[in-house]
């Protein structure tokens, strides 16, 4: 059994600087459907800015009433599965958005996703909308004392990341957040 302690704890090699050669991927399936994703590189867990970035992926994709999913599962009726979020490792992750589609619709979804991505860019976010997703963020805080596995695992993770944040912090470095962030 290998055992580190935090003195002795693994060192992974940085990402890459430069991104991928490829920035387009395709495979065919026999579905009724295109699953499409556009993938932007971010930062890492231990970034400062790492809270703004957990609550943008919020804004974009968490919950009935994100951005992703009024446009276009309500007001455009162009995909019933999508989804935005971060997906966040100890160097660096992604802010992932995506959809399920007729293949006929996969080049409107993409138009959307960029409209969107690029709206979030060009403006800051109304300061109501921010008040929803921070509450909602620091509701979930709270509900994952109830939840073991949960508590567990953000707990291990940090852990495992040199990191030791507690809930708490979470909650005060998110209430701290603002539109301009």
């Amino acid at each position: 059994m290998l055992f580190r302690s935090r003195e002795t704890r693994a060192q992974d090699a940085p990402p890459p600087d430069a991104p991928p050669s490829t920035r387009f991927a395709s495979l065919r399936d026999s579905g009724s459907q295109s699953d499409v994703r556009l993938s932007f590189r971010t930062f890492g867990e231990s970034h400062p800015d790492m809270m703004a970035l957990e609550l943008l992926g919020r804004v974009l994709g968490e919950g009935m009433s994100s951005r992703v999913q009024r446009k276009l599962r309500d007001e455009l009726g162009l995909a019933y599965d999508c989804f935005a979020g971060i997906d966040p490792a100890e160097d660096a992750g992604a802010l992932d958005l995506g959809g399920s589609v007729d293949h006929a619709k996969v080049p409107e979804l993409v138009r959307t996703l960029h409209g969107l991505v690029t709206d979030v860019a060009a403006s800051a976010i109304p300061e109501a909308e921010l008040a929803r997703v921070v509450s909602r963020f620091v509701w979930d805080l709270r509900a994952m004392h109830d939840d073991p596995h949960g508590l567990a695992t953000y707990y291990c993770t940090q852990t495992l990341g040199g990191r030791y944040d507690t809930l708490d912090d979470d909650r005060r470095q998110a209430l701290a957040v603002t539109r301009e962030d």
